[in-house]
């Protein structure tokens, strides 16, 4: 230990002091505390793609999710007809459908955390290309603005029909079964 360095050295053990190098150059500043981040988006959206005549699900569709600003994703319909798109941040998406010839968009706002379920009921082997909007607070996937575009028009009107009345059943008896447990 010669130089200045050594003495030093010497200096501080014969102080007593057992200080490691470098620490004298160590701030007293404690750290800031870190910084809590946001977890990630969790939003949900899935669903089924339905033959419209023989209520069969149909496998290997082509589901295209989009929202602006937000990368395009894409995915097929597993052998269930299902499909499901996770990790979503809330924004306005639109869902599009393509299974042979036919095509079917639904658009819709889906919240932060959000689960949203659509489900298509396509012909595809009909050329027809159709587009809905759905508005929150609609149960499930009702369909409640329709837009037909091309042919087909009245048929799925007539079937857009039937899923509001079906689903006005439904709730007649969810109300029924609600009153009998109520008075028993």
């Amino acid at each position: 230990m010669t130089g200045r360095a050594g003495c030093l050295q010497i200096l501080v053990v014969a102080a007593g002091l057992c200080v490691p190098l470098g620490a004298h150059a160590q701030s007293s500043t404690p750290e800031p505390a870190p910084v809590d981040t946001p977890a990630p988006d969790d939003g949900i959206i899935y669903g089924f793609v339905i033959d419209r005549d023989t209520r069969a699900r149909i496998a290997d569709v082509e589901i295209v999710l989009t929202a602006t600003g937000l990368p395009a994703r894409t995915t097929r319909t597993k052998a269930s007809g299902g499909y499901r798109f996770a990790e979503l941040p809330a924004a306005t998406y639109t869902v599009l459908a393509r299974a042979g010839k036919a095509s079917f968009a639904k658009t819709f706002e889906l919240a932060t955390n959000g689960r949203q379920r659509l489900s298509f009921l396509m012909d595809p082997l009909v050329d027809e290309h159709r587009a809905v909007v759905v508005r929150p607070g609609d149960p499930d996937d009702t369909i409640s603005t329709p837009m037909c575009l091309g042919h087909g028009c009245r048929k799925w009107y007539r079937e857009w029909a039937r899923v509001l009345r079906r689903q006005a059943r439904q709730e007649a008896r969810k109300a029924r079964r609600a009153a009998r447990r109520d008075d028993g």
